[in-house]
């Protein structure tokens, strides 16, 4: 007599084996999207910093007389008597064309999305980046993100 299938025990057999391979994969897989995505933010990051030095070296002159509306004077970390501190934000360098938006809500505003957390509430617009500007050598010393952003 001729058998044409498999018996119950090799089907269950392959069942476990395949179970197995899934109960792996799904937290290795989650694993690694989670650190990309950390990398992406971290990444958006670095880019903003480079948007935010673009920016004030095209608008030197807001630094030099502070009457620019895109800057608002902050206070510095270093306490100089020739550096002066300002922020700028993400959302700032975005609609002037130093940053691109990530994507628009509902209404059509611009979104500068999260990558570690997409939800509406959690974008990166308000992101300040804090700017030093040297009065004596009248350059742009340095910039950072406010530490409290990264987590």
């Amino acid at each position: 007599m001729e058998n044409k299938g498999f018996t119950l025990v090799e089907i269950l057999a392959v069942i476990t084996i395949i179970s197995l391979l899934v109960l792996i994969a799904i937290p290795a897989s989650q694993s690694i999207a989670k650190k990309t995505n950390e990398k992406m933010y971290i990444s958006k990051l670095d880019i903003a910093k480079q948007s935010a030095k673009l920016w004030a070296i095209d608008n030197i002159e807001c630094f030099k007389n502070p009457i620019c509306k895109k800057i608002i004077p902050a206070e510095c970390k270093i306490t100089k008597d020739n550096i002066k501190c300002y922020t700028i934000t993400l959302n700032a360098l975005a609609e002037e064309g130093y940053y691109d938006y990530d994507g628009y809500d509902d209404e059509g505003n611009g979104r500068i999305i999260d990558p570690r957390n997409k939800s509406e509430e959690n974008d990166l617009n308000d992101t300040p980046l804090l700017i030093n500007y040297n009065t004596n050598t009248k350059k742009i010393d340095f910039i950072t993100i406010e530490k409290s952003l990264i987590n």
